[in-house]
């Protein structure tokens, strides 16, 4: 089992220019014909926080892949799109009907 402190180091960046992050995809995280997409997701996600130490984790991230990836060095690009503004959480809304 891998402890967390593990996986951290396997889905590490560096930083190598503004927006640009270097890594290394470990050829023990291959699954088929490529490396796991989880896997290269938490690499992406970690660039991504990297880049914007500002701004809390997303809650959600997707990702398509065009095709399968290898294990060697990576290189993960981020350009900001869009700030978003922190809203206060509204209370959750039931459409079904209340029986009595």
């Amino acid at each position: 089992l891998m402890t967390l402190a593990e996986y951290d180091a396997h889905i590490a960046v560096t930083a190598a220019e503004d927006g640009v992050y270097a890594a290394r995809l470990e050829d023990g995280w291959r699954v088929g014909g490529g490396v796991n997409g989880g896997y290269v997701l938490g690499v992406i996600g970690n660039a991504l926080r990297a880049a914007s130490p500002e701004r809390p984790d997303p809650l959600v991230v997707s990702a398509y892949y065009l095709g399968p990836t290898v294990a060697g060095d990576a290189v993960s690009r981020t350009t900001p799109r869009r700030a978003w503004r922190c809203r206060r959480p509204r209370p959750a809304r039931n459409p079904a009907p209340r029986r009595r």
